[in-house]
């Protein structure tokens, strides 16, 4: 899921670098509240690999 914080990104093309730009439209959410929830999002990433990590020695 994606939401709109008033940036894009732009992957890089050919011999063009990506960038990251200011969007025209006014931001559903502050840019602030985007990258809270996507370092908690991270963080729920780490603990399921963790709290599975267990099941990898198991056979």
């Amino acid at each position: 899921m994606s939401v709109y914080c008033g940036k894009i990104f732009i992957p890089k093309y050919k011999d063009e670098p990506s960038q990251l730009v200011e969007g025209q439209h006014e931001p559903l959410i502050s840019e602030k509240l985007f990258h809270e929830v996507q370092q908690a999002m991270d963080g729920r990433k780490q603990s399921r690999v963790q709290k599975y990590q267990h099941l990898k020695n198991c056979h």
